[in-house]
């Protein structure tokens, strides 16, 4: 799972995020990317009367913990899984893995899936949510 940003706000000011009728339910944004609302470089931002929903309650433990070994190249007993029998010169070759230069170490790309944020503001101020 891959998907991109439900809504960016970057460099702008004076925006609001406004559910159309208060009187009603809390429109529910389900997000399950890297990040739902994107805020950057932006002042006077207003988000009210919305429900943002990600997906960390619908990770299971199991789920969590095939994806860390995915993510790490080694299952729980300490033996090497997946991208983890792999070397620099091998491991691009292989779906979903990565080269790690740091840890000189071949590793499972990350999903978003699983380390996604539902709202994310950098570099901002004078925000109401």
């Amino acid at each position: 799972m891959k998907n991109g940003a439900l809504a960016k706000i970057d460099s702008k000011n004076y925006i609001k995020l406004l559910a159309k009728d208060s009187s009603q339910p809390k429109p529910l944004l389900k997000i399950d990317g890297g990040s739902g609302i994107q805020i950057v470089s932006a002042n006077n931002i207003t988000i009210q009367g919305l429900e943002l929903f990600g997906n960390a309650m619908d990770i299971t433990g199991e789920m969590a913990s095939i994806n860390r070994e995915r993510l790490t190249g080694r299952a729980f007993n300490g033996d090497f899984y997946e991208c983890g029998f792999e070397d620099e010169s091998t491991c691009t070759t292989v779906t979903d893995c990565e080269w790690n230069s740091s840890l000189a170490a071949c590793l499972g790309s990350n999903y978003n899936y699983y380390s996604g944020v539902c709202l994310r503001v950098n570099l901002s101020s004078d925000l109401t949510i």
